[in-house]
C-alpha cells in the first residue's frame, strides 16, 4: 500500500513546485510606478519617495537578480535637471528614490528604464516657484517718442525665485521719477510668467530724459529703472504713396514689415501732412467716416498738400483701391497720423 502511494505523493510535490510561484519568471518584464512622484517646491526633496516596481506578465515581482533601475525626467526640452541618485538597484523587485529634487518650476513626467524590461512613465506632477526674491527689467527700457506722447511698449519686470524661476502674484508699483509724464495702471502683479507691464507711460512735455520706476519692496534689484526720451514732435511731415503701401520719410513706418501694416506719423497741432505719389493709381481716403477722398485715384508724379490738421486727434486713412474692411478693421494700404 505504501508502494501504491508513492507516485501519488511525487506528482503532488511535484505541482507544488511548478505552480503560483513565478516570481522569477522574467516573461513581459516591465517597470510600474508603485509611489507616484506629488508636487513639490522648486528645489524641495519630492515625498513621498518614488518607488518603481519590477514585474513580470502576472504582475507579480520579480525578485530574483539585482537589476538597476534608471529614472530621467520628461520633458526633455524643458531645460530641467532631475537631481539626486538616479539609478537604484531593485532588491527583490522594488527600487526606492529617496532624494530626488528639481530646481525650475513647471509640470513634468518622471520615465524608467531598465535593460531586458519594458520601461514606465509617472503620472504628472508640477514643481512650483518659491518666494520672490529678486526683480528685473523685462522689457521697455531706452525707449524714444514725441512729447507728450505714450511709448509704444509699456514697461514690464519679471519676478523670480533664487532659482530664477517666474513667480506669479507679486506686487509691483510703477511711478514717474523724472520727465514730467504719468503712467495709467500703476500697481501691477505679476502674472503666471513673472511679468507686470504698467497699463501705459506718456511722456512729459518737455524734450529730453523721461525715468521710471519699478518696485516690488523687499525684492532685488527693486526699484527697476526705465529710462525714455522725449522728442520735440515733427510740425510737417511726409509720406510717400507707393504701390500697395504707405511709407512715412520721417520713421519708415508702413514700409518695414507687411502689407498688412500701415505707416504712423505723429504731428503737432497745427501741423502739416503732404502726400507724394510714387505708385500708380491710389488715393488718399478717410478710413472711419463718410468723408469724401482728399486726393481722389491719382498716378505719379503726384503732390497732395500741405495739409494742415488743428486739432488733436488721430486721423486715420486708406487707398480704397489697395484696402478692404474686415471684422472692421482695414486690411491693407493704410496709415494713421496722430495729432498732438
Amino acid at each position: 500500500m505504501r508502494l501504491a502511494l508513492l507516485p501519488i505523493a511525487v506528482a503532488f510535490s511535484l505541482l507544488a513546485c511548478s505552480g503560483g510561484d513565478d516570481s522569477t519568471s522574467p516573461t513581459g518584464a516591465h517597470l510600474v510606478f508603485k509611489v507616484q512622484p506629488a508636487s513639490v517646491a522648486a528645489g524641495q526633496v519630492l515625498t513621498p519617495a518614488v518607488q518603481v516596481d519590477l514585474e513580470n506578465a502576472a504582475g507579480t515581482l520579480i525578485t530574483n537578480g539585482a537589476p538597476t533601475i534608471t529614472l530621467g525626467v520628461e520633458p526633455s526640452g524643458s531645460g530641467a535637471t532631475l537631481s539626486g541618485h538616479l539609478t537604484q538597484t531593485a532588491t527583490a523587485g522594488v527600487a526606492v528614490f529617496s532624494d530626488l529634487s528639481i530646481t525650475k518650476s513647471g509640470a513634468y513626467t518622471l520615465v524608467a528604464v531598465t535593460p531586458d524590461a519594458s520601461g514606465a512613465t509617472s503620472t504628472g506632477f508640477s514643481v512650483l516657484p518659491l518666494r520672490a526674491t529678486a526683480i528685473a527689467a523685462a522689457a521697455g527700457d531706452g525707449q524714444q517718442t514725441g512729447i507728450r506722447g505714450a511709448v509704444s511698449q509699456p514697461p514690464s519686470v519679471l519676478a523670480t525665485d533664487v532659482f530664477g524661476n517666474p513667480v506669479p502674484g507679486v506686487g509691483v508699483v510703477f511711478v514717474v521719477v523724472t520727465g514730467g509724464g504719468a503712467v495709467e495702471g500703476d500697481h501691477q502683479i505679476t502674472s503666471g510668467d513673472g511679468i507686470a507691464a504698467v497699463g501705459n507711460w506718456t511722456l512729459g512735455s518737455t524734450p529730453g530724459a523721461n525715468t521710471l520706476h519699478a518696485t516690488s519692496e523687499g525684492l532685488t534689484g527693486s526699484p527697476v529703472v526705465f529710462n525714455a526720451t522725449a522728442t520735440p514732435i515733427a510740425t510737417a511731415v511726409t509720406i510717400q504713396v507707393r504701390d500697395n503701401i504707405f511709407v512715412s520719410e520721417r520713421n519708415g513706418s508702413g514700409g518695414r514689415s507687411s502689407f498688412f501694416s500701415g505707416a504712423v506719423d505723429t504731428i503737432a497741432a497745427g501741423g502739416t501732412v503732404t502726400w507724394v505719389w510714387v505708385g500708380q493709381n491710389h488715393n488718399v481716403t478717410p478710413s472711419q467716416s463718410n468723408d469724401p477722398s482728399l486726393s481722389g485715384n491719382q498716378n505719379a508724379p503726384f503732390t497732395l498738400g500741405p495739409i494742415t490738421f488743428s486739432s488733436a486727434g488721430v486721423y486715420e486713412y486708406r487707398c480704397t483701391n489697395h484696402s478692404h474692411a474686415v471684422d472692421g478693421e482695414i486690411v491693407g494700404m493704410k496709415g494713421r497720423i496722430v495729432i498732438r
